[in-house]
């Protein structure tokens, strides 16, 4: 349509990177998008909801439903999923996402920080560096993977107690997931700290490895922070119940707090309410929406949930939270306002460069199409995934 270059973003495409062209339906169109189509033997026009030309082509060949509009890919984001330049008239009644170099803006950053809700990408500015001002929209857009990550079933009574100090309460829970990890993971230990809210997430091959995974991390804790442990609040799980959590804890002079069970018909006692270790469990539903919806986006298989749930609590850390007004668990837990210049939208397409000396020759090439699967910790590398199989 003339100059005026639009762009509309197409969820779940076949991405095929030889194709040099790319086949949309205009059933599609036409029922999702509930637009109206128009074709003859010379023209072919898509009109919106308002009656205006959004789309305007040719039929490719007579007598066939192929059609011609001009477009280009702009950015891939993930495995499955192609943001599309096209010559259209009007998009406002079309949903759609724009990413191209304009790299403040809020559906970037809404993606990058692992999809919070619009207050928090308000305080995100000033809680953190790395990000310039925010142009926040007055009617936030409908993001479709929020929605299919976030869709709440109840909520968890919160409880207004509040510690004073580091360390003197943390909330542990451990989630098993139907499907293993990449790395052959099935459970995930959660810990979030009371006073700062900061998570901590470790991921188990067994349940009896609890124990030994929390003394290492209680070591780590006391020795970064400079405080002791003083109490540990669960659920009675059985190895939150264990002999060997419960004398690590005695050994530590750590108190344990424990949800209260139900009794029940035949004097058998329940499993307890998980509400009461209310807590870890927002917490855990936190990191769920967070993976869930990052996954989703970037059109990633389950057994790569590792890897999300990393990404997932990493962003959690560093991102503002109303109960510890609008500051971040890690200036609140090391005392320093984080960077986040750094982040990168989980699953999104990267292009990495080769070593020198993995060169096969001369003529190969010096860099190669990857997937972003996250932040590999302790460094200030990244991770990605190489041919859909190697990290």
């Amino acid at each position: 349509m003339g100059n005026v270059q639009k762009q509309i973003y197409l969820r779940h495409v076949y991405y095929s990177p030889s194709g040099d062209r790319h086949i949309c339906s205009l059933q599609w169109l036409t029922s999702k998008l509930k637009m109206k189509l128009y074709a003859d033997t010379k023209i072919t026009c898509v009109f919106d909801s308002r009656n205006e030309v959004f789309l305007e082509g040719t039929r490719l060949i007579p007598r066939n439903n192929l059609h011609w509009f001009h477009g280009k890919p702009i950015h891939k984001t993930g495995a499955l999923g192609l943001l599309v330049d096209l010559d259209i008239k009007s998009l406002s009644t079309v949903q759609c996402a724009t990413v191209t170099n304009n790299f403040n803006s809020y559906d970037l950053w809404h993606s990058r920080l692992g999809h919070p809700n619009p207050q928090t990408m308000r305080h995100a500015t000033r809680a953190t560096d790395g990000i310039e001002k925010l142009d926040i929209p007055t009617k936030t857009p409908l993001c479709p993977d929020c929605q299919i990550g976030k869709m709440p079933s109840r909520s968890f009574p919160s409880s207004e107690q509040r510690v004073d100090k580091i360390l003197e309460m943390v909330h542990c829970d451990l989630v098993e997931f139907p499907v293993l990890s990449y790395y052959r993971h099935k459970y995930c230990f959660t810990i979030i700290d009371d006073y700062s809210g900061y998570g901590t997430i470790c991921l188990l091959r067994l349940k009896s490895d609890t124990a030994t995974t929390f003394s290492t991390w209680v070591t780590w804790a006391e020795k970064q922070t400079g405080h002791s442990l003083l109490r540990v609040c669960s659920d009675r799980g059985g190895e939150f119940m264990a002999t060997i959590f419960k004398t690590f804890l005695t050994s530590k002079g750590v108190e344990q707090q424990l949800s209260v069970k139900s009794f029940i018909i035949l004097r058998c006692w329940s499993s307890d309410h998980p509400q009461q270790n209310g807590r870890a469990e927002r917490f855990n539903r936190t990191l769920l929406e967070k993976e869930e919806t990052m996954r989703h986006a970037a059109c990633l298989p389950k057994n790569l949930w590792n890897f999300a749930l990393d990404t997932a609590v990493h962003v959690y850390n560093r991102t503002p939270m109303r109960r510890i007004n609008w500051k971040t668990p890690v200036e609140l837990l090391f005392n320093k306002k984080p960077d986040v210049s750094y982040l990168r939208v989980f699953g999104c397409l990267a292009y990495v460069h080769i070593p020198k000396d993995k060169h096969k020759d001369k003529l190969t090439p010096k860099a190669e199409e990857m997937i972003f699967l996250g932040y590999e910790p302790g460094t200030k590398g990244y991770r990605f995934l190489w041919n859909n199989r190697s990290i």
